[in-house]
């Protein structure tokens, strides 16, 4: 699960940037965010041992989320 976190993070930033699919980056940004989670607490049950990778794609999953509002809101003042 933190992989999947960890690549939704990444492909949600990229979506920002480009500022017309900013939308589409804020919903992979929350999905993101709740994978990442899941592989936390997958980490502190024991099931999974990639805990840096579940809180390095929460870290890129919040920062997209902040990332697309901010764009959007660019985007709406031009």
């Amino acid at each position: 699960m933190g992989v999947i976190g960890l690549c939704l993070g990444i492909l949600a930033i990229l979506l920002d940037v480009t500022m017309v699919l900013a939308r589409v980056g804020i919903w992979m940004s929350f999905v993101g965010i709740f994978m990442s989670a899941v592989g936390v607490t997958k980490t502190r049950v024991g099931t999974a041992t990639n805990r840096g990778v579940s809180i390095t794609g929460m870290i890129l999953s919040v920062t997209a989320l902040v990332l697309a509002i901010v764009v959007q809101s660019i985007w709406r003042s031009i």
